[in-house]
């Protein structure tokens, strides 16, 4: 749509248009339009209209710039100045409207002549008819200039979501050759488990720069689909969809540092099911970011090639199961109510929120089976799908294995404690708040869980922890005050088998966990500590919650998801 160059023929502008008609039209064109109009009226035009103003009026101005001196004239000034000057005024700046803008007000001009002319109608039902019409015919505008109504926004939510770590360039003996030289002529298939269904989808990707040289390159994506996940690395036939970029591009590019987003693609999908996004390099991509202890797998083809659309294929024999997703980190959902489940507020969308489970192995869902979903996250979604069924709550498990609040990747190692780094721990909390919560779709809760790291590994005090907890919450609430924000409980870890307990450090955790309790702006606490903990040792936790006295396993994570309060979702 090009603001400049509008076709004479169709810069006319009716002689008698409503006066309701024009506020109406004001009213639905964009700010920024309304901007660039006001540039581009003719001087002799702002000319006339100073000469317009009552010189007594233009003696109280300040000599300050035209936008605070319009502000100072007064109302009632206004209200005075000829009709007929303000038509004539109106009619050369509707000169520099864009043409499909006129085009609208002549219609509804005609609209307006209609309705009156048969029938007498109230003027509150003209103007509901006008609102509708102006609105329809300006999203045909905006919709043909290539942009997205931001109306559809309120019907995306976060379906799936894992938070990634930079590039490993170190070598980690335990983990495959693939964390360290990338993708040349390979496709890996990835697999996500939806939290939320819909109409269509988009994929997130993302690049990492954080401290890595090496993972300052451009990361050149061939080609991607998806499709439902049969098992393991097969896919269900007739459903493999090919993935578009930037306005129907098949290959596109991950700059360092960056994220990349899909195009909406057709795709409908249910909740609890699984997608294959099925990924190809031809050209070197370079040491991955990727998520290294989520408890998915992930399946890298044999032989090498573009095989994104083979129903299965065999595995590469020096990866042959993936730890997490490598560049994926998300898949929202969008549905518009055709397929609402008993959804009361289908006109405002209420029903699309995003949960953000934010924290560490423990939020990631450490030491639960493999391939399962049975981490807190994923069994939080399952309450919300089958408790509460009039909403579109989706969840996010946004945790990171050795995750701390407020220093990403370092651990304090020997006598005296020298800091070393461990990029595989990602960066801290406050770090990656940006990316991992702010960036995700429609997030209307956040849930926190966090500090056992800050303890148990770098030895924080509970001063520490604590601030960066009250700084968690106050970036969340500043960045969108309407955000639900809920702390959980430190959980307890005596006797776990990292031997990472000590006394001390218990005390720091008891002091945390009474901030957190009794920490009055928060909008809510879940106790996960004593969900958890045994009630003959309360510093542990109950052993058949968990498998290594840090993290619970299935049956832990279960009384986690059922430990939050639904009510305060509601």
């Amino acid at each position: 749509m090009d603001l400049n160059s509008p076709r004479e023929e169709n810069r006319k502008i009716p002689e008698q248009v409503p006066e309701q008609v024009l506020e109406q039209v004001l009213k639905q064109v964009p700010e920024q339009v309304l901007e660039q109009v006001l540039k581009q009226v003719p001087e002799q035009v702002l000319e006339q209209v100073l000469e317009q103003v009552p010189e007594k009026v233009l003696e109280q101005v300040p000599e300050q710039g035209p936008e605070q001196a319009s502000e100072q004239v007064p109302e009632q000034v206004l209200e005075q100045t000829p009709k007929q000057f303000w038509e004539k005024i109106l009619k050369q700046v509707f000169g520099q409207v864009p043409a499909q803008y006129l085009t609208q007000v002549q219609t509804l001009q005609q609209n307006l002549q209609q309705v009156q002319a048969p029938i007498k109608i109230s003027e509150q039902s003209l103007e509901q008819k006008l609102a509708q019409e102006q609105k329809q015919a300006l999203e045909k505008v905006l919709e043909k200039d290539g942009k997205r109504e931001k109306l559809n926004d309120i019907y995306w939510v976060g379906s799936w979501g894992r938070p990634l770590v930079r590039a490993l360039t170190e070598i980690i003996v335990t983990l495959p050759p693939i964390y360290r030289v990338g993708l040349l002529n390979q496709t890996i298939r990835q697999i996500t488990h939806l939290t939320r269904g819909g109409t269509k989808l988009r994929l997130r990707f993302q690049s990492q720069s954080q401290n890595s040289e090496t993972s300052q390159v451009v990361v050149p994506i061939a080609e991607v689909r998806v499709a439902r996940q049969a098992l393991a690395q097969a896919i269900v036939p007739g459903t493999d969809t090919l993935v578009t970029f930037n306005n129907g591009q098949i290959r596109f590019e991950i700059y360092p540092g960056g994220e990349v987003i899909s195009d909406p693609i057709n795709f409908v999908t249910q909740f609890g099911e699984n997608l294959a996004v099925s990924m190809y390099c031809n050209d070197p991509s370079g040491p991955p970011p990727g998520s290294y202890n989520n408890l998915i797998t992930e399946y890298l083809a044999n032989p090498p090639g573009n095989l994104t659309s083979a129903i299965t294929f065999d595995l590469d024999p020096t990866s042959p199961q993936i730890q997490g997703p490598l560049w994926l980190s998300g898949v929202d959902v969008y549905d518009d109510g055709d397929r609402r489940d008993k959804c009361k507020k289908d006109e405002e969308g209420a029903e699309q929120e995003t949960v953000i489970c934010f924290g560490d192995s423990i939020t990631a869902g450490a030491t639960s089976t493999r391939n399962a979903y049975l981490d807190y996250p994923s069994q939080l979604s399952n309450r919300f799908n089958n408790e509460l069924r009039d909403r579109k709550i989706g969840v996010l498990n946004e945790g990171i294995s050795g995750n701390q609040i407020s220093s990403g990747g370092i651990i304090p190692l020997g006598i005296p404690p020298i800091p070393i780094p461990f990029p595989i721990f990602g960066a801290s909390f406050l770090e990656r708040m940006n990316r991992d919560v702010f960036n995700q779709t429609n997030v209307k809760f956040v849930i926190i869980l966090g500090g056992i790291n800050d303890i148990a590994l770098s030895d924080r005090t509970a001063n520490q922890v604590i601030n960066g907890l009250k700084q968690i919450f106050l970036q969340i609430k500043a960045n969108n005050p309407e955000t639900k924000v809920f702390f959980g409980t430190i959980t307890p870890f005596k006797d776990n088998t990292f031997g990472t307990w000590t006394i001390e450090r218990e005390a720091v955790r008891q002091e945390v966990n009474e901030f957190i309790l009794s920490y009055r702006p928060i909008d809510g606490v879940f106790d996960f500590s004593r969900t958890l903990q045994d009630p003959i040792e309360p510093l542990r936790i109950r052993p058949e919650l968990t498998n290594d006295g840090l993290h619970p396993n299935d049956n832990g994570y279960k009384a986690m998801a059922f430990t939050v309060n639904l009510k305060k979702f509601r």
